[in-house]
């Protein structure tokens, strides 16, 4: 059987791709890094890259007073290089994406202490910031799907921390205009067609479209899932990292109105028939 260097047998991670609940380990998760990093090479420098590590690793301190301030200092100097002429378009954007997150958990923040006006404004700021990225790796052709489509998912989870302050985000004008010009679903299809494998993705796209109320949209998106495992057919089957499909109030519409249909139970019984229960 083909071997990596160093790493895990096709086998090997062949079991993490059809088995979602199982954590992989630290060997088989270098490996897979390093093949996506050769087939889809990360257009950023790596400079910037550790600047997103430094900001994580202050921001899980943030109960400090002290990291507070040096993410205040760390702003400070994101806005500075921003408005240095000349920066390439590929930094400016991931610069740009630095300081939406900075700015989308500042938005958090205020939400939960009850400032809907800092909050509003944080997150107007945090959309601006990701949408700008976002032109510029679009017009320079400088972004695979993925990226494009983790942007985009930025931009919306704006949306949504914020529209729930009013209530359900199915109701909130602003949440569902976003959500239908940029075409999200339409976008969730075109990467799961390029990356089948990507389960959480397709779990994603079945939330959507349950909370949407769009049947149609919700056998698409199961059987995404299917492809990828038939154990995904079994509401409380738990992938890693994400809570089962029946314990989460996201997914009851598709499960009461939807994933019962015929269509759908066969659908299970194909993928069952193809081995994907092994």
């Amino acid at each position: 059987m083909a071997q990596y260097d160093a790493g895990p047998d096709i086998k090997t991670l062949k079991a993490n791709y059809q088995h979602p609940h199982h954590k992989p380990n630290k060997n088989t998760v270098d490996v897979i890094n390093a093949l996506h990093e050769r087939e889809f090479p990360n257009p950023f420098p790596a400079a910037l890259e550790g600047m997103f590590d430094l900001y994580e690793d202050l921001h899980r301190r943030n109960g400090d007073l002290s990291q507070e301030e040096n993410i205040d200092r760390m702003e400070v100097f994101l806005r500075h290089e921003l408005n240095v002429t000349g920066r390439e378009q590929v930094c400016q954007a991931r610069m740009l994406w630095l300081l939406g997150d900075m700015l989308f958990d500042r938005c958090l923040g205020a939400r939960k202490r009850n400032q809907e006006q800092r909050m509003l404004a944080y997150r107007e700021e945090a959309i601006q910031a990701y949408q700008s990225a976002l032109d510029i790796l679009e017009q320079a052709q400088l972004a695979n799907l993925v990226i494009r489509y983790k942007l985009r998912q930025n931009i919306l989870a704006c949306y949504l921390n914020a529209s729930k302050r009013r209530g359900v985000w199915m109701k909130d004008p602003e949440t569902l205009n976003y959500f239908h010009e940029s075409c999200f679903l339409t976008r969730t299809k075109e990467l799961l067609a390029e990356e089948p494998f990507q389960w959480s993705i397709a779990r994603n796209g079945l939330r959507f479209a349950s909370l949407l109320e769009s049947a149609e949209e919700v056998i698409y998106f199961f059987a995404c899932l299917l492809k990828v495992s038939a154990r995904f057919a079994d509401f409380d089957y738990q992938p890693y990292q994400a809570p089962a499909i029946g314990r989460s109030k996201d997914f009851v519409w598709a499960r009461e109105n939807v994933l019962t249909d015929e269509r759908v139970l066969r659908l299970v019984d194909e993928c069952k028939l193809k081995g994907k229960t092994r």
